[in-house]
């Protein structure tokens, strides 16, 4: 019993049985309920009245038009096509036509009948006026109109799809419910929603209610190991950080009691210190991104102010370095996003571009509107570098990723996860991609809201 109550399986297939029963116990009630009513009724005897109601007026009037010569034509016809055999009595009971034939047929027939053929009478007036007694009897043989029959198969048809349908929905209703709550969940986290649960449905005990549990596990387990590496994070900056600061001031009071060569050490350890103080420095930003962000301000920004801006900060770290930054085509349009995080991302990207960029040449910013049903803004930022190898175009994105190009530059690895970390806090995407004519261009998808 438990297995029954408990297994999908077992489950769909009580459903579909019980459609079937209640679809059969459905057309019982709305047959039965029917011939009550008298929409339906199968017995012999209903049929012939039927048939008297339909047969009779068309004797009396052939009778009354044609004589006894049509009145014989019909009663034939109805003997050939309905298998029924008709007499037509006046008012005193007297047949108008057909007596010897009756009683021939009778006669004829009678040793081999133990029984008397089932009949049904009826008085009808015929056009005149006149009023005719019309007996009907069922020849053996005989079959009932098809009425009767279809009128049964449509009520069990009907039946069987209102009571399976209703069933089925109710089933698959369901079965479906848990199943969208795991896909919204699963989309969800998916997203950076750590905190999303499915949680157990009441009475639910299958094997899609395990499944959710399970999501939950994973997600809780998911959530707690993600926590823990961002405290981790941020925690082991701010240790690192503190002995650094002290270390710096003891240089500064180391330096004029040194000779030289001292110093020339003492510069190098600076210079040591400083590229330390700048990773610690990232670490924390990217701390700061993947965690819980719940201040963002957003407000609608000038988004060729806001390009021109990071454009001129990129051209002033660029100085002595014969690189330079540019400004392209911009739309003038005002988009609404979190000013912080699309400077941050800018500014990365800017400062990515510039350090893979050979001398001479120039990192070009532009952006483009894409209109339709849900506008958004495409962000350029295109260099004239080496390019990254096909393989790492979405690595380039992860904490710490290097790989093996330009080793000369000593970067830290961080810039670009921290612009994926601010796009995504935007709501948006970012992707890179090789320029056919060298280079390397990352674009920033924001499906901002324009104003």
């Amino acid at each position: 019993m438990i297995w029954l109550r408990r297994s999908l399986l077992s489950r769909i297939f009580l459903g579909f049985l019980s459609s079937v029963i209640l679809a059969s116990l459905f057309h019982l009630v709305l047959i039965t309920g029917l011939t009550h009513l008298g929409a339906l009724n199968f017995s012999l005897e209903s049929r012939l009245r039927r048939a008297l109601r339909v047969e009779a007026p068309t004797l009396v009037a052939a009778y009354e038009r044609q004589g006894p010569k049509g009145l014989r034509l019909a009663l034939h016809r109805l003997r050939i096509t309905r298998k029924l055999k008709a007499l037509l009595l006046d008012q005193e009971g007297i047949p108008l036509v057909g007596s010897r034939f009756s009683r021939d047929q009778d006669r004829r027939h009678g040793p081999r009948r133990r029984q008397p053929l089932p009949s049904v009478t009826g008085t009808f007036s015929g056009p005149s006026g006149r009023e005719y007694v019309v007996v009907v009897f069922a020849l053996p043989g005989a079959l009932p109109t098809g009425d009767s029959q279809y009128a049964s198969m449509a009520a069990y048809v009907t039946a069987f799809l209102l009571a399976g349908s209703t069933v089925s929905y109710l089933l698959a209703r369901r079965i479906a419910r848990p199943v969208t709550a795991l896909r919204k969940a699963s989309a969800a986290l998916a997203a950076g929603d750590l905190s999303v649960r499915v949680g157990v449905w009441a009475g639910c005990g299958d094997e899609l209610a395990q499944l959710a549990v399970n999501f939950d596990t994973m997600a809780d387990r998911v959530q707690r190991t993600v926590t823990a590496q961002r405290r981790f994070l941020g925690d082991i900056s701010h240790e690192l950080r503190s002995p650094l600061s002290r270390m710096n001031l003891s240089l500064e009071l180391l330096r004029p009691e040194l000779s030289d060569r001292g110093i020339e050490l003492v510069d190098r350890m600076e210079r040591e210190s400083a590229g330390m103080d700048e990773l610690i420095g990232s670490l924390l930003n990217l701390a700061r991104w993947e965690g819980e962000v719940a201040d963002h301000r957003w407000e609608s920004v000038n988004l060729e102010d806001a390009l021109e801006q990071a454009v001129r900060d990129g051209r002033f770290g660029a100085k002595g370095s014969d690189r330079d930054v540019v400004l392209g085509e911009v739309p003038p349009v005002t988009v609404f996003v979190e000013p912080r995080l699309l400077r941050s991302a800018l500014d990365n990207l800017i400062e990515n571009g510039l350090a893979h960029s050979p001398p001479g040449t120039t990192v070009e910013v532009r952006a483009q509107l894409i209109n339709g049903e849900f506008p958004s803004i495409q962000l350029f930022v295109e260099d004239r570098g080496p390019g990254v190898p096909h393989a790492d175009l979405n690595a380039i994105f992860s904490p710490f990723f290097r790989g093996d190009i330009d080793h000369d530059h000593h970067g830290l690895g961080l810039g670009l996860a921290i612009v994926q970390r601010s796009v995504e806090r935007l709501n948006g995407s970012v992707q890179a991609e090789n320029r056919a004519d060298g280079g390397l261009s990352v674009r920033i998808d924001l499906p901002c809201r324009i104003q």
